[in-house]
Formats: structure tokens, C-alpha cells, sequence
């Protein structure tokens, strides 16, 4: 057993030995990663308003656009941040569905597996642990996505996951395309309830115009078996809007048991 002496110290905590004792002091805020399991082989759900992506070696980037509390979010490893994203349309739930602001974080290594966060912030880029994420999107990414932990986002209405080929959002009365591939194996959802209602193909009216989106949890053409699909819909919280899940395309759809997410008040599309 080995045996630490004398104290550590970064910018975020201290770790110090004491009369025999360790202490900790100090916050360590949006920069704990929880390890990187194989794809199907159970992500630990983390309960701090965060969405984590875990991406294999070979994926460089990420690009995500999102709708939050602030109006303001970027993505982070545990090392590097992206940009900030932001709109006019600050807390809007449905931003990223308007004018689909987004940011990119590049640069990942190919050494090993890595996950990056989704995080509310303020306009300077600062992680504001009690705002809330309403919505994310990966239609402009490319890169592939093994796993999604969302659990304990309550506020999230619409997650849009589908795949290359699987129809998304639509804007001005066309529907938008996706660049995501087809690589997500596992998505955990502890407590999401959805919030959005019935408006998987509703319209929004903003200042400027009227916008068409679709909401709900969309996950069309991705890799989930039937036991992901099935521990996907146990998550989910209950739901009294009739809020949607759309599973086809999924390899899992031909015996999963969607009646686990129906019976507790969600419309499943696709199984």
C-alpha cells in the first residue's frame, strides 16, 4: 500500500496530511470525469446538471449545440474548453433549434477513450452549476459517440441523437439533416421527465419568425440493443405531457419492451 506525504495543491483544491489525517479543501466544481466504461458496459450516472458524452480514441472533436437556462454553454474534458456558445435568445428553451448555435472542442487526443461535458455557463464561460440545459443536438457533429449519461437533467425537453439519414428539427418548413453516425450503444436518463408536451412536430413563434422543431428524446438509427433500450426506458422518469421517444432504426427495437416508458406516460415511436 503506498502512502502519501506532504500536500498537494492545484488552482481547484488541497490535498494536505494532517495529525495523521488527509483533508481536503477546496471545490472541485464541473472537473470531476468518472471513467470511461466500454460502450454497453454501464455508465455510473452523475447527478451535477451536467451531459457527458464518452467518445472513443479515434473521435477528435465534438460539436453540440444546445438551449440553456442562461442562454450560455461550452463543452469540456477535464482539460480543454471549447468556445462559449450563446444567443440573443438567452434562456430560451428551443435556441438551439432557432438559429442552432453550437461549439466545437478539438484538438482530443487518439491515446485512449475520453469524456467530454456539456455545461451551463455564464456569458464569460463560467460553469453555473444551478442553471439548467433545456436542449441538445448532435446533428452538426461527425465524430462518433459511444455513450450519453443526461441523468438528473430534469429540465432537458429535447435531445436530439439521431443518426445520419434519420430526419431532425426543421426550420422555415424544411426539415434539417444529420451528420451523427450511427455509433451509440448507451444512454442513461435517471429522472428525466421530459417537459415539452405532445410537440414532437410543433410550432414555436420568436420575434423574428416562426420556427418548426422537434422535441422529445430522438435516437433514430443509432446501435442500442434491446437490454439499452430497455434500461434507457426504466431511467425515464414519469411523464404527464405525452412527451416522445423515437427508437427506430435501432437494432434493439425487435424485443425491447417499450411499454416499460408507456406506462409511465411516454409516447414510444419506432418499436
Amino acid at each position: 500500500m503506498s502512502t502519501f506525504k506532504g500536500n498537494y495543491r492545484d488552482n481547484n483544491f488541497k490535498l494536505s496530511r494532517q495529525d495523521g489525517n488527509f483533508k481536503l479543501k477546496g471545490d472541485i466544481v464541473g472537473t470531476t470525469i468518472p471513467p470511461t466504461t466500454a460502450p454497453g458496459g454501464g455508465i455510473t450516472p452523475v447527478n451535477d446538471n451536467i451531459v457527458r458524452f464518452y467518445l472513443p480514441a479515434s473521435s477528435t472533436s465534438l460539436t453540440i449545440g444546445a438551449g440553456t437556462s442562461t442562454g450560455y454553454y461550452k463543452l469540456y474534458d477535464g482539460t480543454n474548453s471549447s468556445s462559449v456558445a450563446g444567443d440573443s435568445y438567452s434562456g430560451n428553451p428551443f435556441v438551439s433549434y432557432y438559429t442552432y448555435t453550437s461549439t466545437t472542442l478539438s484538438g482530443l487526443g487518439t491515446t485512449a477513450a475520453k469524456v467530454v461535458q456539456l455545461m451551463p455557463t455564464d456569458a464569460n464561460g463560467n460553469y453555473d452549476s444551478n442553471a439548467k440545459i433545456y436542449s441538445f443536438g448532435l446533428q452538426s457533429n461527425s465524430s462518433d459517440v459511444d455513450a450519453i449519461d443526461m441523468s438528473y437533467c430534469t429540465d432537458i425537453m429535447a435531445a436530439q441523437m439521431q443518426a445520419t439519414g434519420s430526419s431532425g428539427f426543421a426550420t422555415s418548413g424544411g426539415t434539417s439533416s444529420s451528420s451523427q453516425p450511427s455509433s451509440i450503444t448507451e444512454i442513461r436518463a435517471v429522472g428525466v421527465v421530459g417537459k415539452e408536451g405532445s410537440q414532437h412536430g410543433g410550432v414555436s413563434t420568436f420575434t423574428h419568425s416562426t420556427a418548426y422543431y422537434a422535441g422529445g428524446i430522438r435516437l433514430q438509427g443509432q446501435d442500442l440493443d434491446a437490454s439499452a433500450l430497455n434500461r434507457l426506458y426504466t431511467d425515464l422518469g414519469s411523464n404527464s405531457d405525452g412527451d416522445s421517444i423515437f427508437v427506430d432504426g435501432n437494432p434493439g427495437t425487435t424485443s425491447d419492451t417499450p411499454s416499460i416508458a408507456t406506462d409511465k406516460g411516454w409516447t414510444v415511436y419506432g418499436s
